[in-house]
C-alpha cells in the first residue's frame, strides 16, 4: 500500500471522519502535489526530502487556482505531512521548517502554536474551532508570562514557560477570568477546554512532562475539572467536550479566602 493510500485509510478510520466528497478531495490535492514534484525534479517522491521553500515553489505554481482552492491545497498537504509525523516516516513536517530565508517568514514561535495548529487540522478542527483555540490558548500563555515573570527572570532557564505551568496557575487562571474578566461560565468552560486540549498536544509531543499534583495524576486530566462558581453560588463544572469521562475538582475555592493576599498565602 503506498502512502496515499495509507493516508486516505487513515482519515477514513478517523473517529470524526471526513465526508466522502473530503476524502476525495484531499487525496485529490496531494496526488496533484505528487505527480508535481515527480514531474519537476524526475524523480520519485520522497517526503523526507520535502522543504518548505519547495511548498512555496508548488504554490506558486498553482496560479490558474482561486485563493480558496490554494489554500484547500495547502491544508490538504498539511493533514498529509503532518499524519507522515504521526506514523513516524518523516521527523518533522516540512511546514514547520520555515528557514530565515523563507518567503513567508514568521517570528519565533516559543509557544508552538503553529504545530498545535498544524495538529487541529489533521483531526477535522473547523477554521472557527481552530481560531478559538488559538485565541485562547494566546490568551492564556500572555497572561502567565506576565504573572510568573518568565521574560524578566536572568537565568535562561527560569524563561521556559511550561516549567511554570501546574494546576495552582490554572486555578488562579479560571479564578481571575470568573472575578476579574467577569467572563460567564459557558466563556470560562471554553477557554479551558482549549487550555487542556493544547497541554494534552504538549505532552503527546515530549514537550512537557506530566506534571504531578497533590493526588499523582497529570496536569493535563485535571485542568478540564476546574469548578466554577455561577452568579447564583451554584457549581458549573468545567468539562472538556471531546472527553466526556466523570472529573472531580480536586482544589475547593471554599478552602480559601476570598481576599486576594490572604488566599495567596494560603495557597503557598
Amino acid at each position: 500500500m503506498d502512502l496515499l493510500d495509507k493516508f486516505v485509510k487513515y482519515l477514513a478510520s478517523q473517529k470524526q471522519k471526513p465526508s466522502k466528497t473530503t476524502i476525495k478531495n484531499y487525496k485529490a490535492d496531494v496526488r496533484q502535489f505528487i505527480d508535481w514534484f515527480n514531474n519537476q525534479f524526475h524523480k520519485k517522491f520522497k517526503p523526507g526530502t520535502i522543504t518548505y521553500e519547495l511548498l512555496e515553489s508548488y504554490k506558486k505554481s498553482l496560479t490558474h487556482l482561486s485563493t480558496s482552492s490554494v489554500e484547500r491545497h495547502l491544508s490538504s498537504l498539511r493533514k498529509f505531512f503532518t499524519f507522515l509525523k504521526l506514523e513516524g516516516i518523516i521527523s518533522k513536517s516540512p511546514f514547520e521548517l520555515r528557514t530565515p530565508n523563507s518567503e513567508l517568514r514568521t517570528p519565533n514561535d516559543p509557544w508552538q502554536l503553529r504545530s498545535f495548529k498544524d495538529y487541529l487540522y489533521v483531526y477535522n478542527s473547523s477554521h472557527l474551532t481552530i481560531k478559538n483555540y488559538i485565541m485562547d490558548v494566546r490568551q492564556f500563555l500572555t497572561w502567565a508570562e506576565k504573572v510568573t515573570g518568565v521574560k524578566d527572570a536572568w537565568d535562561a532557564r527560569e524563561k521556559n514557560i511550561f516549567k511554570k505551568i501546574d494546576s495552582f496557575l490554572i486555578q488562579e487562571y479560571k479564578e481571575r477570568l470568573l472575578t476579574e474578566a467577569k467572563l460567564s461560565p459557558v466563556s470560562i468552560n471554553r477557554k479551558l477546554s482549549s487550555l487542556r486540549k493544547y497541554l494534552s498536544w504538549l505532552e503527546e509531543e515530549g514537550i512537557i512532562r506530566n506534571f504531578e499534583v497533590g493526588n499523582g495524576k497529570s496536569l493535563t486530566p485535571e485542568v478540564g475539572n476546574l469548578d466554577v462558581l455561577t452568579s447564583r453560588n451554584q457549581k458549573f463544572k468545567i468539562s472538556n467536550i471531546q472527553d466526556q469521562e466523570p472529573l472531580t475538582s480536586h482544589v475547593k475555592d471554599s478552602e480559601y479566602s476570598p481576599f486576594p493576599p490572604f488566599r495567596l498565602v494560603q495557597k503557598i
